[in-house]
């Protein structure tokens, strides 16, 4: 089961099908979705309603853990999201801060706040050696929010449809696993 995390303004909790309708506005705006994957926007309501349904069966349930809807606390309004993504990326199996807001939310530090909280439950729930988050190199906002969270530049990787990103990572403070970066679970 995937549990609902508190910060001071905002509330991620697990992503619902009746979640369609707000998330097609994030995802078929193209700004927004520019860097998210391959930056293609989806056509309808139903398609966003399939893909929640999709990760809740391949990620709430086989991983117990993905993306999560993130709302503000006061007004319990929609604005994007934030969770874990797992990649398997030369060989080792990496556990994405993935984070996407509605541009009207953005620069508000509401990513910067969510990223935080999944990266401490991450780190003292999951007990991850390290995280990661992917971006594509011009994207300056999200390089921003992962320095905030404390990553560092890494590397550049190719990811789906030769795809290349930066790769920032951040080894967790309180592991006593002595993984050097680049080598976190082997898959």
């Amino acid at each position: 089961m995937i549990e609902t995390i508190k910060t001071e303004r905002l509330e991620l909790r697990p992503m619902l099908a009746s979640d369609a309708v707000a998330f097609f506005e994030f995802y078929s705006d193209p700004e927004t979705m520019r860097f998210i994957g391959a930056g293609k926007t989806v056509d309808s309501v139903d398609e966003v309603r399939l893909s929640i349904e999709k990760h809740q069966k391949t990620h709430y349930q086989e991983h117990g853990l993905g993306l999560w809807a993130v709302r503000l606390a006061e007004s319990e309004t929609l604005i994007g999201h934030c969770g874990v993504l797992f990649w398997e990326i030369d060989g080792f199996r990496e556990h994405e801060i993935a984070y996407l807001l509605g541009k009207q939310f953005c620069g508000k530090g509401y990513a910067t706040e969510a990223a935080i909280a999944v990266r401490d439950w991450g780190f003292r729930k999951r007990k991850f050696s390290r995280m990661v988050s992917l971006m594509y190199p011009d994207n300056l906002s999200s390089k921003k929010v992962a320095e905030r969270v404390g990553m560092q530049y890494e590397k550049s990787v190719t990811i789906m449809e030769n795809v290349e990103v930066h790769m920032y990572a951040l080894k967790n403070p309180n592991s006593a696993d002595t993984v050097t970066p680049n080598t976190s679970e082997e898959v």
